[in-house]
C-alpha cells in the first residue's frame, strides 16, 4: 500500500512540474523563432523615411558642419555635368568623383538617369538605400544610408536574447532536478504517514474479522480516519449484538 501511495503520488508531482517546465520552455521557443532579418528589414525602411524626409529639409551649403546620425552613412552635393562631389558631411571626399565612392558605383547607372532626368528617387538594394534629390544650379542632393548599422544593432540584441535563453534553460533544468527531489521526498512522506494509518485501520479490520472485539481503531484526524472508524465501529456493535442474541438463543 505504501508503495502505491508513493508512487501515484510523485508521478501526480511530476506530472505537474513537467507541465509547467514545457510552458516555459515552449516560451522560449517562440522568442527564439523571431526572425532578426525581419526585424532589420523594417527597421532600415523606417531610417531609410528619415533619411529621405532629412533630404527634403537639409541645407545643401552646411553639410561639411553637419553632423547625422551614426546609422547614416553620408550626404553629399555631386555636380551633374561631371560628376564630382562639391560637398559633404564627410570632408575627405570633397573633390571626388561621385564613381569613386563603391556603393555608389554599384548603382551608377540608376543614379546617373534619376540625376539627368531631374527626379526625387531612391535605389534600395539589400545592403544599402540611395536617396537623390535633385537641387538648383545642375546638382544632385545624394544621400548614403547602409544596412551595416541596423544588423549590427539587432545582432548584439540576439546574442544577448541566446544568452538570456540559455541561461532561463539553465535554471529550468535545476528547477526541474530540485523539483522532483522535492517531489520524492514529499511522496516519502505522503506514502508513510498515510501508509501507516491505512495499515493500522485495515489491522484493525482483520482483527474485529477474527473475532478479537477488543480491537480499535487509531485515533486519527484525517476526514477518513474518522469516517472509518465510526464504519468500524457500527460493525463490530453489531456484531456484538448478533453474538448476543444467538447467545441468548
Amino acid at each position: 500500500m505504501k508503495i502505491k501511495i508513493f508512487f501515484i503520488s510523485l508521478i501526480g508531482s511530476v506530472l505537474i512540474l513537467l507541465g509547467s517546465t514545457s510552458l516555459v520552455y515552449l516560451g522560449l521557443l517562440s522568442v527564439k523563432n523571431i526572425n532578426i532579418d525581419t526585424l532589420t528589414n523594417k527597421l532600415f525602411q523606417e531610417n531609410t523615411v528619415i533619411l529621405s524626409w532629412a533630404m527634403n529639409n537639409v541645407n545643401a551649403e552646411s553639410l561639411e558642419g553637419m553632423r547625422i546620425p551614426g546609422s547614416w552613412a553620408e550626404i553629399m552635393v555631386v555636380d551633374d555635368e561631371n560628376l564630382i562631389i562639391t560637398a559633404s558631411t564627410q570632408p575627405g571626399h570633397k573633390g571626388q568623383y561621385m564613381y569613386k565612392l563603391p556603393n555608389l558605383l554599384d548603382q551608377a547607372q540608376g543614379i546617373i538617369a534619376a540625376m539627368q532626368i531631374k527626379n526625387t528617387s531612391q535605389i534600395v538594394t539589400d545592403d544599402y538605400m540611395v536617396a537623390i534629390k535633385p537641387l538648383n544650379g545642375n546638382t544632385t542632393l545624394i544621400g548614403l544610408k547602409p544596412k551595416t548599422w541596423e544588423r549590427d544593432l539587432l545582432s548584439v540584441q540576439d546574442s544577448l536574447i541566446k544568452q538570456n535563453m540559455k541561461n532561463v534553460k539553465m535554471a529550468l533544468v535545476i528547477f526541474l532536478g530540485a523539483g522532483i527531489v522535492v517531489a520524492i521526498i514529499i511522496s516519502v512522506i505522503v506514502s508513510l504517514s498515510t501508509g501507516r494509518s491505512i495499515d493500522a485501520l485495515l489491522k484493525a479490520l482483520e482483527e474485529l474479522s477474527l473475532g478479537n472485539f477488543e480491537a480499535e481503531t487509531p485515533a486519527g484526524r484525517e476526514r477518513e480516519n474518522k469516517s472509518f472508524s465510526a464504519s468500524f465501529l457500527r460493525i463490530k456493535t453489531s456484531l456484538t449484538m448478533a453474538l448476543e442474541r444467538l447467545g441468548e438463543r
